[in-house]
């Protein structure tokens, strides 16, 4: 049940209470990365993370929160791209081509580097 939830809601944190494996209520956290990326090393980093993951929405969703954290409207001014069309592109259901990814990794200092794996 928590994973449907926090599929609904990605950036909730779900805490619940369990009698006998039957969830008698549960309480939500509210729980947004770009609250905490303040430096370009750790935007770095989440975006690292995000792209060892894999997974196309993630690394979406990633560079949304670092957009955030940098401020949307001036990462939109920097790339060229409309302000909502970044919302919408960078979110957990968007589906950005990579001329916008790498627009916006530009507009936000960063660079995507590839390495073999291992």
């Amino acid at each position: 049940m928590s994973t449907h939830l926090s599929y609904l809601f990605p950036n909730y944190i779900w805490l619940f209470s369990y009698f006998q494996g039957v969830p008698l209520f549960f309480r939500r956290l509210y729980w947004d990365a770009s609250e905490f990326l303040e430096t370009t090393e750790q935007m770095a980093a989440y975006l690292e993370a995000a792209l060892e993951d894999g997974d196309a929405r993630v690394i979406a969703a990633a560079l949304g929160d670092i957009a955030k954290a940098k401020g949307m409207a001036q990462v939109a001014l920097e790339s060229g791209l409309g302000r909502e069309s970044l919302y919408k592109a960078l979110s957990l259901s968007g589906n950005p081509e990579l001329a916008t990814v790498l627009k916006v990794v530009r507009a936000l200092g960063l660079s995507l580097h590839a390495t073999p794996s291992s």
